[in-house]
């Protein structure tokens, strides 16, 4: 399928008639969209959604009413209707598909609305009945996610890495959906709607006999058991889509605020650290209001200081005077004996006359340095009790206390200034944004990721409870097929739709393990080639269709930029467009959000590889033309600008020079 032109007419911002040529060639087949938000990049892609299947999606997934999509200027001058034009190529074949819509009376509600639809197969009408037969034999609503995408599919597909339990089934469904085995599955259901009408008829045809009674009522015990877990699961299933759909929607708004979620965050650790601070400076404040008071006298303390080292200083003088002072009486108490006892006291000689003179002559040498020396033991004694109580007065601990508490109070005063200063200017960035609804936002996203998670765990419970009843069902079956009782044609029945469930059950799991293989390698290769990690070597798909990045050694790689998750999501989803059972144009809005330089050249130049046909619609905060148009160099058949046409609520399409 290859698309040729698109005409929109009062569909969303594009008020009356608005053509854009779509077709490429072989050589060059990108069209880029250029435009800003809020411009109409997301109508265009709705226009062709609506166009081929009758509904468009909003944001999360959610089908937006058609009611919605009129544009507003039409409905305000009383023009009450819309219309989709799409011409393209199958196999060859020429197809103008036209849906429209409209109205007697301004409409608020679908209901309100006359939709038609018509579809020309090489210029000759298809019927009515059969256009929507048609268009799904050439791009199934099923598989079209894998062709016409946007920036948030491609966060359904990164949640597969940064948290593998949100979205547990998101990569198996969508094998089974490229595979179109859904129908398959539908087969199944049936099948198991037939088998277990079969069983019900033969039990009736055997209840009289005593062992068919009791096998009778063990299978109805097991229906029961069925019946109770198949309304189990399916409203287990209900409670996941509204998990889902829930997320998504949060997930949304987390985009939303990602820019802001880093500014919310940094605004909550001011508060705190403001908080904190004032706590501290209010300590402080205490400590040296309890400081002042007790240290009433320190002022003195320079003074006393002085005073104190006066005194210690003649102290000293009057220690080393007392000391010499005892010396020398010790010296002349020691003469004297010698003199009184006329014998030395340390060797036992006997002095003689001379000896006792020169001894009486140092005696009277010593008694005069003694009496030389000025010391007053009153006044030694008295000065020691001033300075013992002076010293209570010197201390200056306290005050240096107070200075390192004051310094400290400044350095704290100056830290939270600086830091009311950097909320405020947080603040200004949030003026606009409510910080307490992020973060609500993000703690519901949260708990309903762990409550998704714990449902799927019932899920899996129950789903293995299931599997085990059907087995003890077909038991039964089988026991009351033996019977003598038992109708022949109706045990031929059941177990050829107990022989078809089984074959279309290994089919599916067949084909959905080897196309799993396929889609892992396919993806590890495209990742290779886009990533700018070398050491990154492939994606893998475990069992359970868990994603997991592994390096060139093997090992199992945890830590992942948000540019990295956002290239695995594009490797898997061009993987899955490769697998898928048609072929279609690859309509991308917005898909390089939070890509590095490199990663964005990479991917540019592997775009033109992705189909025979692919639209590019992208903003400037993305797409720098002067930087990055060179990497689809030679490949680009055409370019537009989607401009605001005088209104709010109007844009128009320009032609670019390509």
């Amino acid at each position: 399928m290859l698309l040729n032109q698109l005409k929109v007419t009062n569909f969303g911002p594009f008020y009356s008639d608005h053509v854009i040529l779509l077709d490429v060639s072989p050589s060059a087949p990108v069209t880029i969209i250029h435009g800003e938000n809020m411009r109409g990049k997301t109508s265009l892609m709705n226009a062709i959604r609506w166009c081929l299947y009758g509904d468009a999606m909003a944001r999360a997934g959610r089908r937006m009413p058609t009611v919605n999509l009129i544009n507003i200027d039409a409905l305000a001058s009383g023009e009450l209707y819309m219309s989709v034009t799409l011409d393209f190529t199958h196999h060859g074949i020429r197809y103008e598909l036209e849906r429209h819509v409209q109205s007697t009376f301004r409409p608020t509600l679908d209901a309100h609305l006359e939709n038609k639809a018509s579809l020309k197969r090489d210029g000759q009408f298809v019927a009515e009945r059969n256009i929507q037969e048609t268009i799904a034999g050439i791009l199934h609503d099923d598989i079209a996610r894998f062709f016409l995408f946007d920036g948030e599919m491609l966060d359904h597909y990164e949640a597969l890495v940064t948290d593998p339990d949100t979205r547990t089934d998101l990569l198996r469904q969508s094998i089974e959906r490229i595979l179109g085995l859904p129908a398959i599955r539908g087969a199944l259901e049936d099948l198991d709607s037939l088998l277990n009408d079969a069983t019900r008829r033969q039990r009736r045809a055997v209840r009289q006999a005593n062992k068919a009674r009791k096998l009778s009522r063990d299978a109805d015990k097991v229906e029961t058991t069925l019946i109770t877990l198949e309304a189990d699961i399916t409203d287990l299933e209900s409670q996941k889509e509204r998990y889902q759909q829930r997320i998504d929607e949060l997930n949304e708004q987390r985009r939303k605020h990602l820019n802001i979620e880093s500014d919310v965050q940094q605004a909550e650790e001011l508060d705190d650290q403001i908080a904190q601070s004032e706590r501290q400076l209010e300590q402080l404040r205490k400590d040296i209001q309890s400081l002042i008071a007790d240290a009433w006298a320190e002022p003195a303390a320079t003074r006393a200081s002085s005073l104190l080292q006066t005194l210690e200083t003649e102290h000293e003088h009057s220690r080393v005077a007392e000391h010499r002072t005892r010396t020398l009486d010790f010296q002349i108490k020691s003469l004297r004996r010698v003199l009184n006892e006329r014998t030395c006291p340390v060797c036992g000689h006997k002095t003689d006359r001379p000896e006792r003179d020169d001894i009486q002559v140092e005696v009277a040498n010593l008694i005069q340095k003694r009496d030389a020396i000025e010391f007053s033991a009153e006044d030694y004694d008295n000065r020691a009790t001033v300075i013992r109580d002076l010293r209570e007065f010197t201390s200056n601990t306290k005050l240096q206390i107070i200075r390192e508490k004051e310094m400290m109070f400044r350095r704290v005063k100056l830290q939270a200034r600086k830091l009311k200063r950097q909320l405020d200017d947080t603040a200004e960035r949030l003026r606009d944004h409510n910080r307490t609804e992020v973060r609500r936002v993000q703690q519901e996203y949260e708990k309903l990721v762990g409550d998704l998670r714990e449902l799927n765990n019932d899920l899996s419970e129950k789903a293995a409870y299931r599997k085990e009843s059907r087995a003890d069902q077909s038991r039964i079956a089988a026991e009351i097929s033996k019977l003598p009782e038992a109708d022949s044609r109706i045990a031929t029945e059941s177990s050829i739709y107990s022989a078809l469930k089984q074959g279309y059950s290994a089919t599916v799991q067949e084909f959905r393990d080897s196309l799993r293989t396929v889609v892992e390698r396919q993806a590890s290769e495209i990742f290779r080639r886009l990533t700018t990690e070398h050491d990154y070597d492939r994606l893998v798909i475990n069992d359970q269709y868990g994603l997991a990045i592994f390096d060139s050694d093997g090992n199992f790689i945890r830590e992942r930029s948000a540019g990295a998750e956002q290239v695995v999501a594009l490797a898997l989803i061009a993987a899955l467009n490769r697998s898928a059972v048609r072929e279609g144009p690859i309509v991308m809005d917005t898909p390089f959000g939070r890509l590095d330089t490199v990663h964005r050249k990479n991917i540019l130049r592997f775009i033109p590889t992705m189909g025979s046909q692919v639209v590019l619609m992208v903003q400037s905060g993305e797409f720098d033309i002067d930087r990055d148009l060179r990497h689809l160099d030679g490949k680009i058949a055409r370019q537009y600008r989607l401009v605001r046409d005088g209104r709010p609520t109007r844009s128009r399409i320009e032609r670019l020079a390509s």
